[in-house]
């Protein structure tokens, strides 16, 4: 079961990313000059090689925890170029026309630093096999994840009257 929605995710995710380029596409190309295409073109094609990367390693290998770290990642990168391009149109080229523009503001700024995370730290540290090389590698995974994401909750052990602190009664 657990292959088949790594599967679904790594495709719905390609659509995703695909969608939201496209709808940032357009808001870059009206907010900006004609000139600015080809790098738009570039970018989108890019964030496109990630998802695709990342669909033919989750299809053919789902238990490869890189293929979803791709697929993830440029969602999450796709997310943040079109809640930016959103909120620069809303609040800076025609201000007032889009509702919650401040909103995708904040939310693509946020997803920008959580998608090159993805990248740059997990994607580096289970490269190849999509596992930790050993053990040893669990503290600087705890590191990095430790801003995206609050620690475990601990499990505390009951109180029992010979280990209670304070006055007995």
């Amino acid at each position: 079961m657990k292959i088949r929605l790594v599967r679904i995710f790594a495709v719905l995710a390609l659509t995703f990313v695909v969608a939201l380029s496209v709808a940032g596409d357009v808001l870059t190309v009206v907010d900006t000059s004609p000139a600015a295409i080809p790098g738009i073109v570039f970018q989108s094609l890019a964030l496109a090689g990630f998802a695709l990367v990342g669909v033919m390693i989750a299809v053919r290998r789902p238990e490869n925890a890189i293929g979803t770290l791709f697929c993830a990642s440029a969602l999450i990168w796709a997310l943040s170029d079109f809640s930016l391009e959103y909120a620069t149109h809303g609040l800076i080229t025609q201000p007032g026309t889009l509702p919650a523009a401040n909103l995708l503001g904040v939310i693509g700024t946020a997803a920008q630093s959580l998608g090159f995370l993805l990248i740059f730290t997990y994607v580096l540290l289970l490269f190849p096999t999509g596992r930790l090389p050993s053990p040893r590698w669990r503290p600087p995974t705890r590191t990095s994840r430790t801003p995206c994401s609050p620690p475990p909750a601990r499990r505390r052990r009951p109180t029992t009257s010979s280990t209670r602190v304070g006055p007995r009664s």
